[in-house]
C-alpha cells in the first residue's frame, strides 16, 4: 500500500501522477515550454490538495530520468531527487523508452523528440527524421507528429508508470540524467593579467 509520486520532465508532454497500489489518483500533464520549474511543484500540490494528501504521505518518489532535453530533465531530476533525500523515502527509475514501452498498443518503434525535427529511437544514438523512420517499415509510437502515428495513445503516463513491474526497479538513492544531446556548455576563457 504505497504512495508514489511519479515525475516525467523527458518528454516534450511533462507529467505528473500520483500512484497507490497500481492505481493512478491524480494526473496532471501540459506541454513542455522549458516551463517546468514554473509547473512542477505547484502541480503537484494541486494533486496533493485534490487527493488530500501531504508530503509525508508519500513512500515512493519514481522518476523518468531520460533520454531528454538538458533543462527540463535536469529540473524534474533533481525536484525528484530532493523530495526523496528529504522525506527519505526510496526514488525509483526507468527510461522514456521503458514507460513508452507500456503505453502502446501494439508493437513498433518508439520515437522521442531530438530537437529540429530529429527524433530518436531505441539503440540509437543517431537522430532521425520522420521520414527516415518511415523508411523502416514499422509502426512509430512516441514523439513524432500525430499523422505518422498509426493509432492514438490512449495509455497515459501514469497509466504506464502503474503498470511497471516496481519489484524489478531497483531502489536508488540519487538520480543522474541521461540527456538526448551533450548540452553545450563551453570552458570559461583564461584571463590574460598584464
Amino acid at each position: 500500500m504505497s504512495l508514489i509520486l511519479a515525475i516525467n520532465t523527458a518528454s516534450k508532454k511533462s507529467a505528473l501522477a500520483l500512484i497507490k497500489d497500481s492505481t493512478v489518483l491524480a494526473e496532471h500533464s501540459w506541454e513542455s515550454n522549458a516551463n517546468e520549474s514554473q509547473n512542477l511543484l505547484p502541480g503537484v500540490l494541486k494533486m496533493f490538495e485534490k487527493m488530500q494528501k501531504k508530503w509525508e504521505d508519500l513512500d515512493e518518489v519514481f522518476v523518468v530520468k531520460g533520454p531528454g532535453a538538458y533543462t527540463s530533465l535536469r529540473v524534474g531530476i533533481v525536484i525528484a531527487n530532493a523530495i526523496a533525500w528529504q522525506l527519505k523515502i526510496p526514488m525509483r527509475t526507468a527510461n522514456v523508452f521503458e514507460i513508452w514501452e507500456q503505453r502502446i498498443p501494439k508493437k513498433g518503434i518508439i520515437a522521442i523528440q531530438a530537437g529540429r525535427d530529429k527524433y530518436l529511437i531505441k539503440g540509437s544514438k543517431i537522430p532521425q527524421s520522420v521520414e527516415e523512420l518511415e523508411k523502416l517499415g514499422e509502426l512509430i509510437y512516441g514523439e513524432i507528429p500525430f499523422e505518422s502515428q498509426p493509432q492514438q495513445v490512449e495509455i497515459t503516463f501514469g497509466k504506464a508508470v502503474a503498470k511497471l513491474d516496481f519489484n524489478k526497479i531497483k531502489t536508488q538513492s540519487l538520480v543522474e540524467p541521461f540527456y538526448v544531446r551533450a548540452p553545450n556548455i563551453t570552458t570559461p576563457k583564461k584571463s590574460v593579467n598584464k
